[in-house]
């Protein structure tokens, strides 16, 4: 870091400072005064034994200046360094960095108060970036690390847990648009277990990967409408069975939320479809069941009797048998 790099420079010309440079005013041993480096760096303030102690200021050759407490030649106590690129650090320096409280300001407007230790953010703090994202927690050398907030520029937020700079665990993120999302974070997206709660009104709680719902899990939408069954990228997909708050039932197989392949369709008049489904519509071989009228079983196409097939009354005796085409009978009766 820029200002650790200063601090040792500080430490190695207050080290040296009889050897390497001139007291040009004062008492530079056991008083006030000031002296300039070989490297034309200043230091001007209290010195004890040859060492900067007390308050003082000292400016280096680039125009970095330091203001505040020296020990033995040393950054220790209250103090503030104002670097000649805008940025600014204040607080309480031990053995030339900042360790304690302390507030850093970055000439591109980022802004963390809170602990540091030995130079580095640590412990509680705050970091507000230019663009207003802000977050307020633990830190642990230099990065988020422990419980913690950040709420995004766009009005998005985490709270929770956070690893190495990223959310990891137990929490909760806020999207922009109000939907919520609960659980385990890994790599900042919900991992495992978790629930959705919708700003529409509709919930989510299962099993999720890279904040995709995957897995098992159960959703209802705003209207009540269910399903309980396999999600795979967010989607329907894999066995399960929706159940619609008008009666209609659908179970089997289900492909980018629609069913495909071997599924069962029971509508609110109690008739049953029962067999193969293509894109969410009967397709293949299958039976349908007409309540008090007729059954069909045969193939169909785009949800409509189509290619070979028979239907019976129901006293079980055939009605037709043959070819159908578009939900019309072509063959014979």
């Amino acid at each position: 870091m820029r200002l650790k790099f200063l601090l040792i420079l500080i430490y190695t010309a207050a080290s040296f400072s009889i050897a390497f440079g001139d007291c040009v005013e004062g008492d530079c041993k056991n008083g006030k005064g000031k002296f300039i480096f070989v490297n034309k760096a200043i230091y001007e303030g209290e010195f004890k034994d040859s060492k900067m102690t007390g308050k003082g200021v000292y400016t280096d050759p680039k125009g970095d200046k330091y203001e505040g407490d020296f020990v033995d030649g040393k950054l220790n106590g209250q103090g503030k360094v104002t670097y000649k690129n805008g940025n600014v650090a204040e607080g309480t320096y031990k053995d030339n960095l900042l360790d304690g409280t302390g507030t850093v300001i970055s000439a591109n407007g980022d802004r963390y108060t809170g602990e540091f230790k030995q130079g580095k953010k640590h412990g509680k703090g705050e970091f507000i970036f230019s663009n207003a994202t802000k977050y307020s927690g633990m830190f642990k050398e230099d990065l988020f690390d422990g419980e913690g907030e950040i709420t995004y520029s766009n009005g998005s937020s985490f709270k929770g847990s956070f690893v190495k700079g990223k959310p990891l665990g137990n929490g909760e993120f806020k999207d922009a648009t109000g939907d919520i999302f609960i659980g385990q974070f890994k790599d900042g997206k919900l991992n495992g277990k978790g629930k959705a709660i919708f700003k529409n009104g509709a919930i989510y709680e299962g099993e999720f990967k890279d904040s995709k719902m995957c897995g098992q899990g159960f959703f209802k939408d705003e209207q009540g409408n269910s399903y309980s069954g396999e999600f795979k990228n967010g989607k329907l997909n894999g066995k399960g069975k929706i159940n619609f708050i008008n009666g209609n039932i659908f179970e089997g197989q289900f492909l980018n939320d629609l069913l495909d392949g071997k599924g069962k369709h029971t509508d609110p008049e109690g008739n049953i479809y029962e067999g193969e489904f293509k894109k969410g519509k009967f397709h293949g071989k299958g039976t349908y069941i007409k309540q008090g009228k007729f059954k069909y079983i045969g193939e169909f196409k785009d949800g409509k009797f189509h290619g070979q097939g028979t239907v019976y009354r129901p006293d079980g005796t055939i009605a037709y048998k043959g070819k159908f085409v578009d939900g019309e009978f072509k063959g014979e009766k």
